[in-house]
């Protein structure tokens, strides 16, 4: 006897079963099971009944919950002597956030899966980090450790940077900002990722154009083209990744003044490359005495770093350009699975409170207990 039939609704009823919806603050990604072999109107017709699968938020719910987490998540950053990148004064979730931190937030929840708790995915990158101070720190002896120090000293000029560093190998016995120097240094290191990968990037696209500038044939033409498209898509990702991380990294050398307001760093007008600005970077040639601090400003959202400057000769600033728009949506999962920072998905936190309130899931599907 042979295997009975599905019948086109029970296929369209499983499939819809099955299929994955991950919301996200301005889109939502549905993965559907056999995709390719499904007709629009299918994919449609699967993706509304997908989103009928499990009962909807409570949003007032989920807000107090994503406070309650935000607020966990900042204890434990301010404990660990991390700087939070929104005061607490701001209500979750954020709306109308001042000027000053939105380049910041916007970074964090340009990830996506942060939602709307940004400072849970901070946590996590800050956690990252601590892990990497103790892995770094293998193989080194006190007698040894400057040779850490000197890696980081070199990393910081490059980048036009003070190379003034001394760091400990025991890291719980640095100072506030000696730690923050060293996690300057490890997200200096990402930087350096990111420029490579977009090097790597552009180094293929010109091997693609020279390639379809060479086709003899249509098919070959066709294909070089589609090739080329999809490179050029991919370097696009990669140069929006590493201005990305640069609204990260004036971030941290803005909390870095606010440290240590006497060791600036001060950043020239005539542009480049440097971390501090977007532009070139050179280190102040003095330390300006503690007695005589003139007050600086540190202000998210420009362009220049904030700095310090004699009285009644402040330097003039201009304003930060604004991080452009996402890559195409299709380039997502490569810019985004690297370094995604999510504290707790959407998706996982719902299916806890439902699991609370005595639902049960049974053949992918909820229902109440």
């Amino acid at each position: 006897m042979g295997t009975p039939v599905e019948s086109p609704t029970g296929r369209i009823d499983s499939l819809a079963a099955r299929t994955i919806i991950q919301e996200y603050d301005t889109f939502s990604m549905v993965i559907i099971p056999e995709y390719s072999t499904l007709s629009q109107a299918e994919r449609a017709e699967i993706t509304l009944k997908a989103r009928d699968v499990t009962p909807p938020i409570d949003q007032e719910e989920e807000d107090e919950e994503s406070r309650a987490l935000e607020a966990q998540a900042r204890q434990e950053l301010e404990n660990d002597g991390c700087p939070t990148c929104y005061p607490p004064n701001l209500i979750v979730p954020l709306q109308n956030v001042p000027e000053e931190h939105q380049p910041i937030v916007d970074y964090w929840k340009s990830f996506p899966g942060t939602g709307d708790v940004v400072l849970c995915a901070q946590r996590l990158d800050w956690q990252r980090f601590r892990a990497f101070q103790r892995k770094a720190r293998r193989g080194f002896q006190e007698t040894s450790f400057h040779k850490f120090e000197d890696l980081v000293r070199e990393r910081r000029r490059r980048h036009g940077l003070d190379g003034s560093v001394r760091l400990v190998l025991q890291p719980e016995q640095q100072s506030r900002l000696e730690q923050w120097v060293e996690f300057q240094n490890y997200q200096l290191m990402h930087l350096e990722r990111l420029e490579e990968n977009r090097d790597k990037v552009k180094r293929r696209l010109d091997e693609v154009q020279e390639k379809a500038a060479n086709a003899d044939d249509v098919v070959g033409s066709q294909r070089a083209a589609r090739d080329e498209s999809a490179v050029q898509q991919n370097l696009e990702t990669a140069k929006w990744e590493v201005e990305r991380h640069k609204v990260f990294l004036r971030w941290i050398e803005q909390q870095r003044l606010a440290m240590d307001p006497g060791h600036p760093t001060r950043v020239e007008e005539d542009g480049g490359g440097g971390v501090g600005d977007g532009g070139a970077a050179h280190v102040a040639s003095t330390r300006v005495r503690r007695g005589r601090q003139p007050k600086i400003s540190v202000v998210l959202g420009n362009d220049r770093i904030s700095k310090m400057t004699p009285p009644k000769q402040r330097m003039q600033t201009r304003k930060l350009k604004a991080l452009g728009p996402r890559p195409a949506i299709e380039n997502l999962r490569h810019q985004s699975l690297p370094r995604q920072r999510a504290g707790i998905p959407r998706e996982s936190r719902h299916a806890v409170r439902l699991v609370r309130k005595g639902w049960r899931r049974q053949d992918e599907k909820w229902t109440p207990g």
